[in-house]
């Protein structure tokens, strides 16, 4: 994940920052604020999502 997405996305989930805040934070718009989280977001659930199917096959 790139830096700028992670630490977004840990100031919104890990601290509890909204959106509005972490862009005011990290000196952007609150929309790119916004997207920043949201494209953190997808990309872990992608690789949570690989993840779990690498290992569904192992018992």
């Amino acid at each position: 994940m790139p830096q700028v997405q992670k630490e977004a996305f840990l100031l919104n989930c890990e601290i509890g920052l909204p959106a509005r805040v972490v862009a005011d934070i990290v000196g952007i718009s609150h929309e790119a604020g916004k997207s920043r989280i949201r494209y953190a977001y997808q990309r872990l659930k992608a690789c949570v999502a690989a993840k779990w199917e690498a290992n569904s096959g192992r018992a």
